[in-house]
């Protein structure tokens, strides 16, 4: 199935504007007792769950920290992620600056401020090269779960050298010639829609518009039914080229292994 703009990707719960805003002036000290005494409830208890993915060209470890909050420590590059970390909403607040280090250093090597998604449930995506500037995209992760029989998957873009690319998932033995991608990435930093895919499938990823060179190839994604994830494209050390990172709503990330090396790109897959 292709990617569809209007895929039910619609989260199953809103942070309103005003509660947002409270939990913010809680964070900062702002108001602090007026602003207890408004909540009137047990809100405040929210956590919020952030875990953190290098996939940049040549940073080898990261740190990540939110509002002063350390959330992720030694992060190696080549699509690894860490653990997911909580702490509670009304502690680090909903909006703040994102901090890049190198691993143990003090160096600030990116800060973004950015806003905390509606679920308080996120995957910080640290991409790029020192050279040309990284970058931090926040992805939230409250969206509603497929049907029976198939897993929920959209693709970030996050390999800077190479230009727009396609992604198939098939069953182990189907040819690509002839075949329309599940998803096309129109440039580094894109991220798809959703489509619903079999989670076992095969995952095959392309210069957009060419089925005869593939760049990474897996036999199979690893997901069960009824997941929800976000696959994330990036750079990988050595042969492999390319990596592709999988992170499971609500469950451990992992990389998928790719079985296309330097010395056979060129060949038809």
């Amino acid at each position: 199935m292709r990617s569809d703009p209007s895929s039910k990707a619609a989260p199953h719960s809103t942070l309103d504007s005003p509660r947002r805003q409270l939990l913010a002036r809680i964070a900062s000290g702002v108001g602090l007792a007026s602003a207890l005494s408004a909540c009137g409830g047990g809100e405040l208890d929210d956590d919020a769950t952030l875990r953190a993915v290098n996939a940049t060209v040549d940073v080898d470890s990261i740190d990540v920290q939110f509002n002063d909050w350390r959330f992720a420590s030694s992060v190696a590059h080549g699509g690894e992620a860490s653990n997911y970390a909580r702490r509670k909403l009304w502690t680090v607040g909903p909006r703040g600056p994102f901090e890049v280090r190198r691993a143990g250093g003090s160096t600030v090597l990116l800060r973004d401020t950015k806003t905390l998604p509606d679920g308080d449930t996120a995957s910080v995506v640290v991409m790029g090269n020192l050279t040309t500037g990284l970058r931090l995209r926040v992805i939230g992760e409250d969206t509603v779960r497929p049907g029976v029989g198939s897993a929920r998957l959209r693709l970030l873009h996050a390999w800077p050298l190479v230009g727009p690319v396609d992604a198939f998932v098939t069953h182990a033995d189907q040819t690509l010639a002839g075949r329309d991608p599940n998803h096309r990435l129109a440039a580094y930093e894109s991220l798809s829609a959703y489509a619903d895919v079999s989670g076992v499938g095969r995952l095959r990823i392309t210069p957009a518009g060419r089925t005869d060179l593939v760049l990474f190839d897996s036999a199979s994604i690893g997901l069960a039914a009824n997941q929800v994830a976000t696959l994330v494209i990036s750079p990988a050390p050595g042969a492999a080229r390319a990596a592709v990172a999988v992170l499971p709503q609500g469950l451990p990330a992992y990389v998928l292994a790719n079985k296309v090396v330097t010395s056979q790109l060129g060949g038809t897959q």
